[in-house]
């Protein structure tokens, strides 16, 4: 019997045509985060057609962590994960400098690539404003508060991504990664707040914040989301106090 006569294959084609509609539903659905990410490598256009280098004068990017990371990244790639350089003097603790970002999950897919192109290190200097930008998409599409227009949060997320702390702190990535978690933290809050069940994901994104590694753009993330969240709950019934407690 020839393979397209048997009974398996008509089931596995209904079913495969049955699921056809879900496509576009997904296509639609990746769409704004797609253009995000458009968006921010359009606004860097100097560096992928011009060979411009962020920052100017290098700033932490290059001078600082660029060095800290290729050395984790040679180590990583041969399957050891170095807590300690010993290329600085009598030695470096890169655990315990958390700027260097080791626990960072933002850096572990660089770790693994590796450091020796120029564009995978101004591509991770360009990572925080995407996540920063879908973020606030996600936030205003899906917050109870808002429940924005695509077109409306798309304007939101473009404003916050590409606004003036993002631009000045490029050669900060560690600053722009907590700046970033913030309208995820936001909708964590929403979600602890509103869903009747406990989830995970709110408390990755917490735990995210702290291992930006600079504490002190991580304070100012951490003191926005505690008073959004002591807003929120001024509003909401007293017995969801004890999800954020």
């Amino acid at each position: 019997m020839n393979r397209t006569e048997s009974p398996g294959y008509h089931r596995t084609l209904a079913r495969r045509l049955r699921e056809f509609p879900r496509y576009p539903a997904l296509v639609r659905a990746a769409a704004p985060y797609l253009l995000l990410t458009a968006i921010v490598l359009i606004f860097f256009w100097p560096v992928w057609l011009l060979g411009y280098t962020f920052p100017i004068g290098g700033g932490d990017l290059w001078g600082q962590l660029l060095p800290v990371w290729s050395y984790v990244a040679r180590f990583v790639r041969r399957g050891i994960l170095p807590l300690w350089s010993t290329q600085m003097m009598a030695g470096d603790p890169i655990i315990a400098e958390p700027q260097y970002g080791l626990l960072n999950p933002l850096n572990w897919w660089l770790f693994v690539v590796g450091t020796g192109s120029r564009w995978a290190i101004l591509a991770r200097g360009m990572l925080p404003l995407v996540l920063a930008g879908t973020g606030v998409y996600t936030y205003l599409r899906r917050s109870s508060l808002w429940r924005l227009h695509a077109s409306s949060a798309l304007v939101g997320a473009t404003a916050y991504m590409l606004s003036d702390p993002f631009i000045t702190h490029l050669g900060h990535p560690q600053m722009n990664d907590a700046m970033a978690w913030l309208p995820w933290a936001l909708l964590a809050i929403d979600t602890l707040v509103d869903q009747t069940r406990l989830r995970l994901w709110p408390s990755l994104v917490f735990a995210c914040v702290i291992l930006t590694g600079h504490y002190q753009a991580a304070l100012f993330t951490a003191g926005a989301t505690g008073l959004y969240a002591a807003w929120r709950l001024a509003f909401s019934p007293g017995q969801r106090w004890p999800r954020l407690i």
